[in-house]
């Protein structure tokens, strides 16, 4: 606030403070950094005559009072205001919001806008393509940037090369100011190398052999002639599914009560491969009794129809 403006009592979303001796926490428009300080007294609340809205471009003033929770006549003191100033800065509309107070009782709201993207971009992603990371991002031309909405996304672009096998990927966002408030925004990626299997082990396995399970298993460790194939890079969902074709193999073998105890992958020190453990309980195998078939039709012979089943005693 300039001092051409007159005697202010201001807050805004960087700096939320009252002049002549007011306060009031600060906060920081997209990550808000929260600095509490005593209430005001009684006698530091003064009455709003009208409010001016200033720094709008494209957002109608309208739209700007409808989020505001004070009107004319309200009464208000610093923590009002912080509340106000709080309440606008997550509609993630505006890069900035100040109020302040002046003497004659005009509450001026000065705003500054959120960006327009123009539009988004991408650069270093050679194993993921294109039109995969843009399905991915939620930020999109013509919307309105806010720092939230594009970190959360560099986080979404990080999960899909994680799941892609390259864990140690890396997303940088960086904005390219043009005119008219608006900016494009380039997502920097490094790939990074992929993420091996160097080793399976098996733990509390009796019935079968390392390789037998390995065999079930769709996931496989890095070998040189694997050029082709991308079962030897580290997926979690993979191992999900590997799970699953552990638990099969060993019930369809009469392991009715198989549990996997714990499936851990650990990077290695030097981030270039995951070794994996998988610790079973087998429990005990289950084999068939006597088997009878019981009919109540009598056209039905039920030691014939015994005959046909496909499992016997044993």
């Amino acid at each position: 606030m300039t001092q051409t403006r007159g005697r202010i009592l201001g807050v805004s979303a960087l700096a939320l403070t009252f002049a002549a001796g007011l306060a009031s926490p600060a906060l920081a428009q997209q990550a808000p950094n929260v600095v509490v300080q005593e209430a005001p007294p009684q006698a530091d609340r003064a009455v709003v005559n009208r409010i001016v809205v200033r720094g709008n471009e494209r957002i109608d003033q309208t739209t700007v009072l409808s989020y505001l929770p004070i009107q004319p006549g309200d009464t208000i003191d610093a923590v009002t205001i912080d509340v106000a100033v709080r309440t606008l800065s997550r509609t993630g509309l505006f890069a900035d919001v100040q109020l302040g107070l002046q003497a004659n009782g005009d509450l001026i709201v000065e705003i500054a806008e959120n960006p327009i993207i123009n539009q988004v971009t991408f650069e270093g992603n050679k194993a993921l393509a294109e039109k995969k990371l843009r399905d991915e991002v939620t930020i999109r031309p013509r919307g309105i940037y806010t720092r939230a909405r594009v970190q959360e996304d560099v986080g979404k672009i990080v999960e899909l090369y994680r799941l892609s096998g390259r864990i140690s990927a890396t997303v940088t966002p960086k904005l390219v100011q043009l005119d008219q408030n608006r900016v494009d925004v380039v997502f920097e990626i490094d790939e990074g190398p992929e993420t091996g299997i160097s080793a399976i082990t098996f733990l509390g396995n009796r019935a079968f052999s390392d390789s037998d399970l390995a065999g079930v298993m769709v996931t496989k460790t890095s070998k040189w002639w694997r050029l082709f194939s991308s079962n030897d890079n580290y997926d979690p969902n993979r191992l999900d599914y590997d799970r699953e074709q552990l638990r099969k193999f060993y019930t369809n073998r009469g392991y009715y009560d198989f549990r996997i105890l714990s499936s851990v992958a650990e990077l290695k020190p030097d981030n270039s491969a995951f070794g994996v453990t998988v610790t079973v309980d087998e429990g005990d195998r289950y084999n068939f009794g006597e088997i009878k078939v019981v009919t109540e039709n009598d056209r039905l012979n039920g030691d014939f129809l015994q005959l046909l089943l496909p499992i016997r005693k044993g």
